[in-house]
Order: structure tokens, then C-alpha cells, then sequence
């Protein structure tokens, strides 16, 4: 599928991602009855198209375009480029198999809309299919190749789809199609670390955190939620970089298991690495939040700019805020809005230096009756210096204060359910409400003094580096109860892992 990838600093809806890979199913349209090549010292040629215009190699893929477009042979050996460093980066580091045929044969690439033979664009950036033969291919659009930071991650993240389509493990539908989109545009992330056009649909992501992660609606009409599973791609990139390793995508994508849900797969691999899927889940929806990464600014000015388009998605996804005041009483969370399974809400809370006690509840069961475990995240934003707690539900119900914590931090709580199994991602919702409570005055109407004890001592990181400024890249410190709101420092910005 493709990526559309636009300017970080746009505030105009993208062009639609749209190509052609809603027929596609895992790979079952691949022929994998190539014929042998000639015996030769490199990978053989092959051309589906009978083309009659230019061609250029590489030593694992070649490149045809024709004679319209504008086309250079300098934007060719950047785009030519591109691919080798996604082959070496997937398959080379990341130990995923490759494609079929490539193995003998250089990967085809054609040039959409550039006349002389070569397949049509679609109106995309680039996609991936199979060709006439019934072979994988990628065909890049030649107006791509006019912004060569667009092309670099367009290659990524199609040659990370003809990777998907080879191993045949999920299907392009149903709960498993948002995988294909949100780890191939991972896989752009990780070849081009510092390409920030990967980040280009994350604004969807992050305006819509009610939606379950593994949601997927094609794009084919311009809705704010058609844009969601490509940036779901935070989702995987948070695990890999921050939880677990990059290995754990591989291994997604080639057990051989027969389950098509990429969560539950998701789940297993994770537990063989001591952690827990719906923990995991939690903390990457906490940093999601605040957008706590390396390149947070940089996703702030992406989703803040399109919220400013989606005005009225943006205002309901957030509830609150809750000031010094409190709730008045019992909030239910909007009906439009409540968590699907794996989606959560987010509460903003603003305290003033009042200790307000909150009382968080679910309902045991969705609206579609599965029983419902509910989990939560509280952050405290200090002036940019973030502090995590995880919130812990006694059964349905949770409750904590913001004692010890007087000044003039921002609150917000992250609150999401979960269901031992999955039903069809957008079936069912389930409802929750909340309460907000501050201390009573004297009957001088004089506040109450709510300094109370001192907050605990952070807990630095004790990895070295004094004096590097403090990046929340895990939940930490003690969980919240009834009490005082219990923190630890998040360690200082973590390497990433590769």
C-alpha cells in the first residue's frame, strides 16, 4: 500500500493513500512458479511489461521508466539508492526473508505514468501489486521522484510491503490489515531514522485514541479515520524502540503460526520477552499522549496543525479540563467517544495547586456483553518534564489524589479496556465515567491549605550521564492508589535499540 507522504509544517488535509493493494491478500496472488534463471554471476533481469524505454540496475533491483515525466538518471540512482538501503536495513539487519524471486532475480520498480509500457500510477505515491506475470513488483509514481526525501521513504515502505506479501502470514482485512500499513511505515522509520516524512499520518493516530490501535478503514474518501493505520505505526515503534527489540516485528511476520490476529501474535512474542502486551499497550499510549519521544516537537507540529483542520475530531478527544474546582459531580464519557477494545480516553486535569481526588469507573461489560479489564496511566506534566504512574483498577474502579502535587502541573489520565479475545475491531464500545472531587472549604472561604506532605523524591536515572535532561521513555514508580500520587523520574532519554 502506499505512502502519501506531505509537508510536516501542512495544515491542509493529505492527498488520500490510496493504490491498489485492497485485493491483495497475503501474498495469494503471487505466482511462485518464476522460471529459472540462466545461470549468470549476478541477479537476473526480467521485464513484465515489454517496455521500450530506459532501464538502470542495482545489484538487487532494477529500475524501467519511460520517456514521459520528466525522469533523470540522478533521481533514479537516489531512488535506486533508497531501495538498497531498505533491502539492507529489512532483510540485511532486521533478518526478514525476502521477496519472492528476489533471490535470483532483481526486484522490479517501474516508473508509473512515464509512458513507453510502464504501469499506471493509480493517482499514488507508489504502491505494491504483482505484475502481469504474477509477480511482485513496486511502481513509483514519477512526480514522487520530484521531492527525493518523499521517494527514500515511499521505497521503504513498499519494499517492506512486497517483504509482507512474500511470506504470506496475514490477510489484508479484518483485524490483521492494519498491520500491513503501521509496520511497513515503522519499516520507513527505521531505515530513515531522521526522514520525518515517515510521521506524516500520525496526526489520525493520535486525534482519534478511542479507536482500537489495530483499527483499518481504506482510504478511499478522505475521513480523518481512513489516515489511522498508517499512523498507527507509533504503536510498533514505541515497542521496538523503547520496549522490546526490532527483532520482535520479524517475528511477527514469519512464525508460523496459523492465528491472524497480529495482536495476539503480538502478545506471545512479547511474553517470551517478560513483558505484557496490555502493560505495553498502556505505556505507549501514555507517551502517544504527550507525544514523549526523541522526535516529539516534530510530531506535536504534525498532529497540532491537523487538529487545527479536524477541529471537531480533535475537541472530542479530549475530556476536561478538569480545574480546582473538580467535575461537579459524576462525568460520563461521551457516548461518540468511548474506548473501543484497545482504544482508550485521555482526561486532562489542572489542578492549581489543589488536591483533587479522582475516582475513575468502568463498565464491567462493552455494550456487546465481553467482560471488560480495565488499566490507566497517570501523567504529570511539569513544564515539559513528564512523570508516569500506572493507575490500578480494583476491579472496575480506581481512585487517587493529587496530593503532594501542588503547583502548577497538568494531569492527564489515560484510560483504556481490553478483552481476553478479539471481536471485529469497530463492534463494540465500552462506557466509563469519572469524578473529580476537591477538599472542602472553611467557613471563612479561605482555600484550604493542600501543600500537605512533600511529593516523593524522584528517582533519577542511575545510568550515568549527569545532567542530561530528563525524557519519559517508560512507566515507572510506585502504582496509584487511594493516597498521595506516588512518582518516580523517568530514566534520561534511552538508546535506541536496534
Amino acid at each position: 500500500m502506499v505512502l502519501l507522504l506531505l509537508s510536516l509544517a501542512q495544515a491542509a488535509p493529505p492527498p488520500l493513500p490510496c493504490g491498489t493493494l485492497e485485493r491483495l491478500q497475503a501474498g495469494g496472488l503471487v505466482n511462485r512458479s518464476l522460471p529459472a534463471p540462466p545461470p549468470a554471476a549476478e541477479k537476473a533481469l526480467r521485464d513484465a511489461y515489454g517496455m521500450s524505454g530506459n532501464e538502470r540496475t542495482s545489484e538487487n533491483f532494477v529500475v524501467r521508466w519511460g520517456s514521459l515525466g520528466g525522469v533523470t538518471e540522478a533521481e533514479i540512482d537516489r531512488l535506486l539508492t533508497a531501495f538498497e538501503a531498505a533491502w539492507a536495513e529489512e532483510i540485511g539487519v532486521q533478518g526478514h526473508p525476502l521477496p519472492v524471486g528476489a533471490d535470483a532475480w532483481r526486484f522490479n520498480i517501474y516508473i508509473g505514468d512515464s509512458g513507453s509500457g510502464a504501469p499506471s500510477g493509480y493517482g499514488s505515491a507508489g504502491y505494491f501489486y504483482n505484475d502481469d506475470e504474477g509477480q511482485p513488483m513496486v511502481v513509483v509514481a514519477a512526480s514522487t521522484l520530484d521531492d527525493p526525501a518523499y521517494a527514500d521513504i515511499t521505497a521503504a515502505h513498499e519494499f517492506y510491503h512486497a517483504i509482507q506479501g512474500g511470506v504470506n502470514r496475514y490477510s489484508y482485512e479484518g483485524d490483521s490489515a492494519w498491520y500491513w500499513e503501521a509496520t511497513a511505515t515503522w519499516a520507513s522509520a527505521t531505515v530513515y531514522p531522521d526522514n520525518l516524512y515517515y510521521a506524516s499520518f500520525l496526526f489520525a493516530f493520535a486525534l482519534l485514541p478511542h479507536r482500537p490501535v489495530n483499527f483499518f478503514d481504506y482510504p478511499d474518501s478522505g475521513k480523518l479515520q481512513e489516515y489511522f493505520q498508517y499512523g498507527a505505526f507509533l504503536f510498533p515503534f514505541d515497542l521496538t524502540e523503547l520496549q522490546a527489540d526490532r527483532l520482535l516485528i520479524q517475528e511477527t511476520w514469519t512464525d508460523d503460526g496459523r492465528v491472524d490476529d497480529p495482536l495476539a501474535v503480538l502478545a506471545d512474542k512479547l511474553a517470551s520477552r517478560g513483558i505484557d502486551l496490555n502493560e505495553a499497550w498502556l505505556d505507549a499510549m501514555a507517551r502517544l499522549t504527550v507525544l514523549d519521544y526523541p522526535e516529539g516537537r516534530a510530531y506535536s507540529r504534525v498532529v497540532d496543525g491537523y487538529a487545527n483542520y479536524y477541529e471537531e475530531e480533535a475537541a472530542a478527544s479530549l475530556l476536561g479540563p478538569v480545574g480546582p474546582d473538580g467535575s461537579g459531580g459524576v462525568v460520563e464519557a461521551p457516548d461518540d467517544t468511548r474506548p473501543f477494545r484497545y482504544g482508550h480516553n485521555v482526561l486532562m486535569l489542572r489542578p492549581e495547586g489543589v488536591a483533587l481526588t479522582v475516582t475513575i469507573e468502568g463498565d464491567p461489560v462493552g455494550d456487546a456483553g465481553s467482560p471488560a479489564t480495565w488499566g490507566g496511566r497517570v501523567i504529570v506534566d511539569d513544564g515539559g518534564a513528564y512523570f508516569y504512574s500506572p493507575l490500578v483498577f480494583a476491579g472496575t474502579t480506581a481512585t487517587f489524589t493529587t496530593e503532594g502535587l501542588v503547583g502548577d502541573e497538568t494531569f492527564w489520565v489515560v484510560v483504556g479496556p481490553w478483552t481476553e479475545s478479539s471481536r471485529e475491531f469497530d463492534d463494540e464500545q465500552f462506557a466509563w465515567r469519572y469524578t473529580v472531587t476537591a477538599p472542602e472549604t472553611e467557613d471563612t472561604g479561605d482555600p484550604v491549605d493542600t501543600a500537605g506532605e512533600e511529593a516523593p523524591a524522584p528517582v533519577a536515572d542511575s545510568g550515568g550521564d549527569e545532567g542530561k535532561a530528563a525524557c519519559g521513555c517508560a512507566s515507572t514508580g510506585a502504582p496509584l492508589s487511594s493516597g498521595a500520587l506516588a512518582l518516580a523520574l523517568l530514566a534520561s532519554r534511552r538508546r535506541r535499540r536496534s
